[in-house]
């Protein structure tokens, strides 16, 4: 009888494992290269403007296998079970936008922002939206006042996995460029994953102060300046509602690229098309 009982529940846990386990981890893996198409970075002269192709990817893309591997191992199991969900509810959503309703507010939301949502909100091809945000070191940071020359900025968190890896490639980025070529800087904004399973140590800030210490612990391993965006992400919300969203602005103000998710090649390949001319 144990004997039997010990085979029902290994067969239970394989259908388990198939049934769940197998999307949550195949499906972030393979995801991108079935929904989005390959990113041409040919620059399009419009109007004047030289401006390229947005990046819309639903969930990180550019990394390894063990990099993807990393990131999942760092949200909670059943935040990436309900991913799973959404992007089996999106490849067979039958509304017209293609949303895949789920009834996850956060996850539906992440997906409008995505697909719907990208063309609407600092559009490519728009005037960058200016802003001024208390940098970690106590000074002021204006995107206006860097103009005359490409900046470029994504949305970060310290628990958020992508922007954590993206902060150390766009160190390692900054150091191809003088600092009177290209303006780099990095908006600190809304926490991810507090207190899931790579970040138990921190919990959803309560105050400015308190995001400020994430901020100051996550500018540590980098010299690229980290502004700091209101407690309620506001420089966010006129951008993007995304984790990591990343953009390139040219010399007078235009949004020349957007990707859903940073990628420092594709910022290395827009840069330089920029600054060749």
């Amino acid at each position: 009888m144990g004997r039997k009982l010990k085979k029902i529940q290994r067969n239970v846990a394989i259908i388990v494992f198939f049934v769940i386990a197998v999307p949550v981890i195949v499906i972030p893996l393979v995801w991108d290269s079935w929904w989005t198409p390959n990113w041409d970075p040919t620059p399009q002269i419009r109007g004047g403007k030289t401006l390229f192709k947005g990046y819309q990817t639903l969930h990180p893309a550019g990394y390894s296998m063990e990099e993807m591997v990393s990131i999942l191992s760092k949200v909670n199991f059943d935040y990436a079970a309900r991913m799973a969900m959404k992007d089996i509810a999106f490849l067979f959503a039958d509304d017209t936008e293609g949303s895949g309703e789920i009834g996850d507010e956060r996850l539906d939301d992440h997906y409008r922002n995505v697909t719907i949502n990208f063309n609407k909100f600092a559009a490519i091809g728009s005037q960058a939206i200016d802003f001024e945000l208390l940098t970690t070191t106590g000074e002021v940071f204006r995107l206006s006042d860097h103009l005359g020359k490409p900046v470029v900025f994504m949305f970060v968190a310290i628990t958020c996995p992508p922007a954590v890896m993206q902060r150390d490639a766009w160190t390692e980025l900054r150091k191809k460029y003088n600092e009177d070529e290209v303006e780099f800087v990095m908006v600190y904004s809304i926490e991810q994953h507090p207190g899931e399973r790579g970040y138990k140590e921190f919990s959803h800030p309560t105050n400015f102060q308190e995001k400020m210490v994430y901020a100051k612990m996550f500018s540590e391993k980098t010299d690229i300046r980290v502004a700091v965006d209101s407690y309620e992400g506001t420089v966010l919300g006129l951008y993007d509602h995304l984790p990591n969203p990343s953009y390139v602005i040219d010399e007078n103000g235009t949004i020349v690229f957007k990707s859903t998710w940073a990628d420092a090649d594709k910022i290395e390949t827009v840069i330089d098309r920029l600054l060749d001319g």
